[in-house]
């Protein structure tokens, strides 16, 4: 499953790299991702801030 979601990335970055495209369009458009994702996890994946959601929290236990 892995190794599949990385061919799949691959394929959309290598689109979005020699057509110069948007890649997280691509991506949305992408038929396999659809079939996997709905479109608020896809969202969720490019939101910095849904990464960043616990970063206070892991900063206070570091810096404890």
């Amino acid at each position: 499953k892995r190794e599949d979601a990385y061919k799949i990335v691959q394929k959309n970055a290598m689109k979005t790299w020699d057509k110069n495209e948007d890649f997280y369009n691509n991506l949305k458009k992408d038929k396999l991702i659809q079939k996997n994702l709905t479109a608020k996890e896809l969202k969720q994946l490019f939101d910095v801030n849904y990464h960043k959601r616990y970063i206070n929290h892991i900063l206070g236990r570091v810096l404890k």
